[in-house]
């Protein structure tokens, strides 16, 4: 656990060393010193964890792949998607060692979760902090398939700023390469750009609830497409409260700060994010399919908070919205199997 703290309090020592964050020069260096700290602890981990098996698995696999000279056996040996199976394949011609599938992960994902708080907030310190403590991060640790996936959609996203409906749905298939659920996506580019009017709003609330409504048919339809086994919803029904909650803490003051709103596609995001996630109680397995959306909430949070007009009433809601981030992290740091950080080599 100390590790993961030693983290957060380099992220506000960071702060307070840099100041100021306002200028884009200033945010680049901030994501650049910062990105690099987190990538490093992400990708030095120990591979073995008591209870989560996927880390050891894809670290397995990359052994695997570095023992596998034939391209053809390098797809008979695992069930992984295509894209994910010739990236092992390539790096681990290049660098066999196993414990780089780790690091280049970590890299991976950490450049492009930067790169969408770069082009997409005016907050890249809170943006940074609630990536770690929110949940993103600690995603990203095991689910590397899909963690690939989220990433490579969070790049798509300046397709759809820039209107290249093409360059989009290539990097989404590539996304699908690494975790056929990218396939989730694909809807976003004719959805981002709509205004959180009251009529839009209205709008979402009514297709929230049909998706809901019809969570076990979508999951049918998966299933069959996907040649997957998503089952019905098993477990504790008071799951996901704390999630809901930042989603609806998010979304709330987003819509009464319509007019002053930063970023139309991080707030359509994170609507979408919400309804997926709803989606649990049906089928659990949808939990996993909502983090594809749920980076932006990184974004949209501090948004949110920022467009208060009052600067005092702002500094109380920024200063409460990072306590309550780092005591949401501490918290789950305490049942986290990861949370024991032991480096590679100990």
């Amino acid at each position: 656990m100390i590790i993961w703290l030693s983290l957060v309090l380099f992220l506000l020592i960071l702060k307070i060393f840099m100041g100021n964050l306002r200028e884009k020069r200033k945010q680049k260096n901030f994501l650049i010193i910062s990105g690099t700290m987190i990538a490093l602890i992400m990708g030095l981990r120990y591979p073995d964890y008591e209870v989560v098996y996927d880390l050891r698995l894809y670290y397995d696999f990359y052994n695997q792949i570095i023992n596998t000279t034939s391209w053809t056996e390098i797809f008979l040996i695992s069930r992984f998607e295509p894209g994910y199976v010739i990236l092992n394949k390539l790096l681990a011609t290049i660098v066999p060692w196993a414990q780089f599938i780790l690091i280049f992960e970590a890299v991976f994902c950490v450049y492009c979760v930067s790169r969408f708080i770069y082009k997409n907030s005016e907050y890249p310190f809170q943006a940074i902090l609630f990536y770690i403590c929110l949940g993103t991060m600690g995603f990203q640790l095991t689910a590397f398939r899909q963690a690939f996936a989220m990433s490579i959609c969070l790049l798509s996203v300046e397709f759809i700023k820039e209107k290249k409906i093409f360059r989009f749905l290539l990097t989404v298939l590539l996304a699908m390469s690494f975790h056929k659920t990218a396939l989730v996506f694909f809807p976003f580019y004719f959805i981002a750009n709509r205004k959180p009017n009251w009529k839009n709003n209205l709008a979402n609330i009514i297709a929230m609830v049909i998706c809901i409504s019809f969570a076990q048919i979508f999951t049918n339809i998966g299933n069959e497409v996907f040649d997957m086994q998503y089952g019905d919803y098993i477990g504790n029904q008071l799951g996901g409260l704390i999630p809901i909650l930042i989603y609806i803490l998010t979304i709330i003051p987003s819509s009464i700060f319509a007019n002053e709103s930063k970023n139309n596609i991080a707030f359509n995001m994170t609507g979408i994010g919400l309804t997926i996630y709803l989606m649990r109680y049906i089928t659990l397995a949808l939990e996993r399919i909502s983090f594809f959306y749920a980076p932006s909430i990184i974004i949209q949070l501090p948004n949110a908070i920022n467009s208060e007009k009052n600067k005092g009433t702002k500094a109380i809601f920024n200063f409460l919205s990072i306590v309550l981030a780092i005591a949401l992290f501490i918290y789950r740091l305490a049942d986290a199997d990861y949370a024991d950080y032991i480096f590679f080599w100990q």
